[in-house]
């Protein structure tokens, strides 16, 4: 199980709508990382800067692109989903009671025919996979290059030595700036 999942799982149990309410925050926290993305980088292609979003200077085609890119991101959002938490994203907390047990147990892929319901965005992804395999393998191998990519970005970041500005200069010699 991955770790939001249980959570969220966990979480259903506590009272209505809380684990709505933490879906609903991570699902919040990863559009405003986008958008706080877009506003400090701007707009790009590759190195190449196209449009600088700034406080009330920036060019509508700017905000345009961005709101479109907003949009996309929204979209690719739905996979991220599925892979951050594919079965609390697939069921929700969705139980069904098991004849031979008696027990409730969580609805999954293995659940009988017709007592659990798939969500929108399950069913959305599982068509795109089945039907497009192509798109789902691009999608599959995308989220494992976004996840190592962002790994090699941290490790880089925490090995790299920042260079001080004060390394260069003695502070008890002040007789070289003259």
């Amino acid at each position: 199980h991955n770790p939001l999942d249980t959570v969220l799982f966990s979480v259903a149990g506590w009272g209505a709508f809380v684990d709505v309410g933490l879906f609903g925050a991570v699902v919040l926290y990863l559009f405003f990382v986008t958008l706080a993305g877009i506003a400090k980088v701007g707009i790009r292609i590759l190195w190449l800067t196209l449009f600088k979003l700034r406080k009330r200077a920036s060019p509508p085609q700017g905000l345009l692109l961005a709101s479109i890119i907003l949009v996309v991101s929204l979209l690719a959002l739905t996979h991220v989903l599925m892979t951050l938490a594919p079965q609390y994203t697939s069921y929700g907390a969705q139980t069904y009671i098991d004849k031979a047990t008696n027990g409730a147990i969580s609805c999954s892929m293995s659940a009988p025919a017709g007592v659990c319901h798939m969500s929108q965005i399950a069913v959305f992804m599982n068509i795109i996979s089945l039907h497009l395999p192509f798109f789902g393998t691009v999608f599959y191998w995308a989220q494992w290059g976004f996840l190592g990519t962002t790994l090699l970005s941290t490790f880089w970041a925490i090995i790299r030595c920042r260079r001080s500005n004060t390394e260069d200069h003695d502070s008890d010699s002040d007789e070289d700036e003259w």
